[in-house]
């Protein structure tokens, strides 16, 4: 899995979601530990949305055949 931040202000502000303390060097940026966090919180939201998806019942239109 590859998560592509592209721009600094996102950067930083998944950072301080996540409360990683960080220089912003190149070397920071591409840390194992780092790159663990910030995946995983991917995976877990994509997780979330996935499971939300599965469970929530689907809506029918207004006057829909199946009414």
């Amino acid at each position: 899995m590859e998560a592509r931040l592209n721009k600094r202000t996102k950067i930083k502000q998944l950072f301080k979601k996540l409360g990683i303390d960080s220089d912003f060097t190149l070397g920071d940026l591409f840390k194992v530990s780092i790159a663990r966090i910030v995946l995983v919180h991917y995976l877990d939201e994509i997780e979330k949305n996935a499971r939300h998806c599965w469970t929530s019942k689907p809506q029918q239109k207004k006057g829909s055949l199946h009414q």
